[in-house]
């Protein structure tokens, strides 16, 4: 998932393609006590690395990319729209990154 953080910003094209290898630094969170895994960052002109980028979602916002993928063959987007904004309320008393998550499972 690639977050657009602001419409006035531009996600360069090559970030925005499925299915290709995309120049990557990487770091890990060593600060995260229960979570592992790398975090990759684009870096076109300034890494050999390599990653293959698979199928790629393009969203705003964690809101925006919890409707995206919300939708379906049998949910359209009002459906979808109603879908997370009924995880959204279950959030207020499970907090709404643990609704998020389940959600996308």
């Amino acid at each position: 998932v690639v977050f657009d953080q602001s419409p006035r910003c531009s996600i360069h094209p090559e970030l925005q393609t499925s299915d290709v290898w995309l120049p990557v630094t990487h770091t890990s969170d060593k600060w995260a006590r229960t979570t592992t895994g790398v975090w990759m960052y684009y870096a076109r002109g300034c890494s050999r690395l390599e990653w293959f980028s698979g199928k790629t979602l393009v969203a705003f916002n964690r809101l925006d990319a919890a409707v995206k993928l919300s939708l379906n063959g049998t949910c359209d987007l009002a459906c979808a729209v109603r879908s997370v904004a009924a995880l959204y309320q279950a959030s207020e008393r499970r907090g709404l990154e643990g609704v998020l998550a389940q959600g996308t499972r």
